[in-house]
C-alpha cells in the first residue's frame, strides 16, 4: 500500500502490477487491488475490522470511542443501525426533501448572479453551504442557515470543523497512538480539533431530542433506533456517533461530487451544450427572451438522462472516495498462488478500478456517452463503448475493445481467490454462439462503494447533486476559472484527504444565460 494521501502513486504502482500488488507495513500485511473481479471476490470474504485498523481510529472522533455505521463491523449492532435509517432515503422522502432543497436554490442563483458575473467563485464553498442544509432538513427538517451566509466564501463552520477533526485523526492513522502525546504542539492542536466536534455532535443530538423531527426524517428515525444488545434506546453517546457521520462524510462527499461535476462540464464545452439543450427541451434553460425558466420539479429529476450520465461519468474520473474502502479477511484464502491469512488487509482502490484500461474503453476520457450502456455500472462482455457513441459521434468499440476484452482475461488469470468466480465463464458463447445478456454480478463503478456496505445515503446524495448542478446549468455558462491555471492546475492542486477535492477550492467562472 503506497498510502492513503497519495492516491496517484498508488493508481501508478497498481499500473505497473497489473492492478493488484501487495506488501507489508509494519505488521500488517496489504494487498491494494485496482481490477473489479479480484475486487468484487475479495470482498466477499472480508469485513471491516472491528475496532481493527483505520476505521477504529475515526471512532476518536466520538466522546467515548463508540462504533458508528461507518465504522463498526458487520454485526448485529451495524445491521440494526443500517436496517433502522434506510427508510428515511425511500422515494417518498426525498421528494419532500427535494421540494424544500429547491426552495433554497434560487437565492443561490441569485447571490451568483451578483458576485459571479465577471468574478471568480468557489464552488466548494457554495456546494458546501447547499449540501449542510440539505442534509440538516434530511435530519432535523430544518436548515442550519448556511444558503444564508453565501457570502462567507468559506465552507460552513461546521463543515470546517469537521475537517480539522478528519485531519487530524487521518494524520494519525499509521499510528493512531500519537493522538496520546499531548504534549506535542500538533498533537494538542489535534486533540482540540476533536474535542471541538464532539461538543458539537452532543450539541446536535440535544437539538434532536427537542425539536421532534418530522416522523419521515432521518433524525426520527435515529431517535427510534435500539441497542440490540440491551433492547433500549440509543443513548446521547451512540446518537453523536450516527449524527457526525451522516453530517461529516455526507457534507464532504456531496460536496465534492458537486464540484467535480461542474468542473467536468466547464472543461468540456461540447458536454456543456448538450446539457443546455436538454434542459431546453423540457423549458428548463434561460436565455435573454426566457430569463425565467419553469422550475425544476421532481418528475424532472428522471428526465434528464444526459446529464445525469454526465454526473455519473464525472464521479467515474474523480470518485470522491478516490482512496477506496478497506477490509480485513474473515478467512485465509489464496490469491492465485499466494496464501493469504485471515486478518490480512484488503484495500479496494476506487480510483484506479474506475479507470483500469481492460474494463473501460478510453478508460481516462470524459465520455458521458459511455453510460448508454444496459448496465454500465457492471463489468461488460466486450466494450462499454462498443454499443455508444463518442461525443463526435463515431463508435468506440472496435480493435481497442478487442484489446481490452484480452487484457482482462490476462489480468483476472491466476489472480483469483481460490474459491472465487470466474468472470470470463459468465460471457461464454452458447451452442449458438450468442453471448448471455443476463447482467454481470461484477461492479466496475462504485463510486459509493458496493455490496453491503455500500452508502445508505446515496439516493439523498444523488438527489442533491442533480439538483443543484441541474439548476446551476439552468441559468449559467460555466467556465473554469483563469487563476486555476487550466485542467493541469487542478490536477496539481487536487489532493485526498477523506475526500478528492482541490486544495483552496476550485474556482469557476459563472455567466448569466439570462442577460444578452
Amino acid at each position: 500500500m503506497i498510502g492513503f494521501h497519495n492516491y496517484r502513486r498508488t493508481h501508478e504502482a497498481l499500473q505497473k502490477t497489473g492492478y493488484i500488488c501487495g506488501l507489508r507495513v509494519a505488521s500488517l500485511r496489504f494487498v491494494q487491488v485496482g481490477d473489479p473481479v479480484i475486487a468484487h471476490e475479495l470482498m466477499q470474504i472480508s469485513d471491516t475490522a472491528d475496532k481493527g485498523w483505520l476505521y477504529g481510529v475515526f471512532e476518536r472522533l466520538t466522546t467515548k470511542n463508540l462504533p458508528s455505521i461507518f465504522t463498526s463491523a458487520t454485526n448485529a449492532y451495524w445491521k440494526s443501525i443500517r436496517k433502522g435509517v434506510a427508510p428515511a432515503f425511500n422515494g417518498g422522502n426525498l421528494r419532500q426533501g427535494f421540494s424544500r432543497l429547491n426552495d433554497l436554490l434560487p437565492s443561490v442563483v441569485e447571490h451568483i448572479k451578483h458576485v459571479g458575473t465577471g468574478k471568480s467563485v468557489n464552488i466548494e464553498s457554495i456546494g458546501g453551504r447547499v449540501t449542510m442544509d440539505a442534509i440538516s432538513l434530511a435530519i432535523f427538517g430544518k436548515t442550519r442557515g448556511c444558503v444564508e451566509e453565501l457570502s462567507r466564501d468559506t465552507k460552513p463552520e461546521m463543515g470546517i470543523i469537521a475537517q480539522d477533526a478528519f485531519d487530524a485523526v487521518i494524520a494519525t492513522v499509521p499510528a493512531p497512538w500519537l493522538l496520546n502525546l499531548t504534549f506535542i504542539p500538533a498533537v494538542n492542536k489535534a486533540t482540540r480539533a476533536l474535542k471541538k466536534i464532539q461538543a458539537q455532535n452532543l450539541g446536535m443530538v440535544r437539538e434532536l431530542r427537542g425539536c421532534g423531527p418530522p416522523s419521515s426524517s432521518l433524525g426520527a428515525h435515529l431517535l427510534s433506533l435500539r441497542d440490540p444488545k440491551t433492547g433500549q434506546l440509543l443513548d446521547d453517546y451512540q446518537l453523536e456517533a450516527e449524527l457526525g457521520t451522516f453530517f461529516g462524510a455526507g457534507f464532504e462527499t456531496s460536496t465534492t461530487a458537486i464540484s467535480w461535476a461542474l468542473y467536468c462540464i466547464a472543461t468540456h464545452p461540447d458536454v456543456q451544450q448538450k446539457v443546455a439543450a436538454e434542459l431546453q427541451q423540457h423549458r428548463l434553460l434561460a436565455s435573454p427572451t426566457e430569463p425565467n425558466p419553469r422550475a425544476l420539479e421532481w418528475d424532472d429529476l428522471g428526465k434528464l438522462e444526459y446529464l445525469r450520465n454526465v454526473i455519473k461519468e464525472s464521479m467515474r474520473l474523480y470518485p470522491t472516495a478516490s482512496g477506496g474502502t478497506l477490509r480485513a479477511l474473515k478467512k485465509d484464502a489464496k490469491l492465485g498462488p499466494y496464501p493469504l491469512a485471515a486478518g490480512t488487509a484488503i484495500s479496494i482502490h476506487f480510483y484506479s478500478i474506475h479507470r483500469n484500461p481492460a474494463y473501460w474503453d478510453h478508460a481516462t476520457d470524459f465520455l458521458p456517452e459511455r453510460w448508454n450502456v444496459p448496465n454500465a455500472e457492471y463489468v461488460q462482455p466486450k466494450a462499454d463503448a462498443a454499443a455508444s457513441l463518442m461525443s463526435d459521434g463515431t463508435s468506440a468499440g472496435g480493435a481497442e475493445a478487442e484489446k481490452n476484452s484480452a487484457a482482462r482475461r490476462e489480468s483476472v488469470q491466476g489472480a483469483r481467490p481460490s474459491d472465487g468466480i470466474n468472470a470470463e465463464e459468465l460471457w461464454k458463447p452458447d451452442a449458438s454462439g450468442k453471448i448471455s445478456q443476463e447482467r454481470s454480478p461484477v461492479r466496475r463503478f462504485m463510486p459509493f462503494s458496493s455490496g453491503l456496505r455500500n452508502c445508505v445515503g446515496q439516493n439523498l446524495a444523488n438527489t442533491t447533486v442533480l439538483t443543484f448542478v441541474a439548476t446551476m446549468c439552468s441559468h449559467f455558462i460555466v467556465d473554469l476559472a483563469p487563476e486555476m491555471g487550466g485542467p493541469e492546475g487542478v490536477d496539481k492542486m487536487t489532493t485526498l484527504t477523506l475526500t478528492l477535492h482541490v486544495k483552496g477550492g476550485l474556482r469557476l467562472n459563472f455567466a448569466s444565460r439570462s442577460q444578452a
